[in-house]
């Protein structure tokens, strides 16, 4: 429904985005399709078509970009394309080698590099609480049983790709949230807003008994894919979250495992199921701080960097 397309004589600006088995079709500043060429709904929508004939029809890897001809006059200009690193991570990262305090891809800024604070303060504090500790190059919340408070970004961001990696205590559970307001945060402790749950899948029972409360769940709304492997306590994750209007992607370990559209038909149902029903406005705070969540539980954040994502 964001689709703009301009009057037959003025120029459109267009991008396509590939990145391993994803894709983005952008216009005019906006995404207006995207897909996993491995999801089964493509297999199904392409089997529906003229391409079914083709056996390895969008299967190669690497192949030429193509103009069509199609005997109209069209114009292009301005053409320039930017390669991607290969995107799967799962496939380098060693779960039990500590990941830099630092390294940055091209475009992004470090909000935590190992050496400071300084770009975070408690939920309405000036300061950094006491628990939230740097500690050989994490940030490291050190947990104790007794709630102080959420650690949020000092700046605030409208759309963005914020990566990091984490690890947490055996039954623990932590998250990052976003689209916050923070005028309407929990007894002034704990920010309301979307979360990117991290939490022991295995050993701490509100994962266990709900679906949608597990690891790089859209917590409460949207619970993850069959391709979710996290890796378990004491080992780290890497995570990735994606905010582009109101379209939300939560990653894990390379993998894009929940997504969902902030005030989609689907996103109201399942919001007024939910335990975020009795806010009003909930998760549409934009611009907004990013939040590393107190939950009385021990929790190792590295390397915390971001992008901001312009049309």
């Amino acid at each position: 429904d964001k689709k703009t397309l301009k009057p037959i004589g003025e120029w459109n600006t267009g991008r396509v985005v590939v990145n391993g088995s994803k894709v983005e079709h952008w216009l005019n500043g906006e995404i207006v399709v995207a897909y996993d060429l491995n999801s089964e709904a493509f297999k199904k929508i392409s089997q529906g078509t003229h391409y079914k004939q083709w056996a390895k029809f969008a299967k190669e890897k690497k192949g030429h970009i193509a103009f069509q001809d199609h005997t109209d006059d069209v114009w292009f200009r301005n053409i320039k394309i930017k390669e991607l690193p290969e995107p799967n991570e799962a496939q380098t990262f060693d779960p039990t080698a500590t990941p830099p305090a630092k390294e940055l891809e091209e475009g992004f800024a470090s909000l935590f590099d190992g050496t400071s604070t300084e770009n975070f303060r408690g939920l309405k504090l000036d300061d950094v609480p006491d628990k939230w500790v740097i500690d050989g190059g994490s940030l490291h919340y050190t947990g104790g049983g007794v709630y102080t408070r959420d650690l949020v970004t000092k700046k605030k961001f409208t759309d963005f790709d914020l990566r990091w990696f984490w690890k947490i205590e055996k039954g623990g559970n932590s998250g990052v949230k976003y689209r916050m307001d923070e005028n309407k945060s929990y007894k002034n402790i704990h920010a309301l807003g979307l979360e990117y749950q991290m939490i022991d899948d295995v050993n701490h029972a509100d994962a266990k008994n709900t679906s949608n409360h597990s690891t790089a769940s859209i917590y409460d709304l949207y619970e993850c894919n069959e391709k979710k492997k996290v890796n378990p306590p004491g080992q780290w994750n890497s995570s990735r979250l994606v905010v582009h209007g109101d379209k939300v992607e939560h990653y894990l370990n390379g993998e894009l495992v929940a997504s969902c559209e902030i005030g989609s038909d689907d996103f109201n149902q399942r919001l007024a199921k939910s335990k975020y029903k009795k806010f009003e406005g909930f998760g549409q705070a934009s611009p907004s701080h990013i939040v590393l969540q107190d939950h009385e539980d021990k929790v190792w954040f590295r390397n915390i960097r971001i992008k901001e994502l312009g049309e």
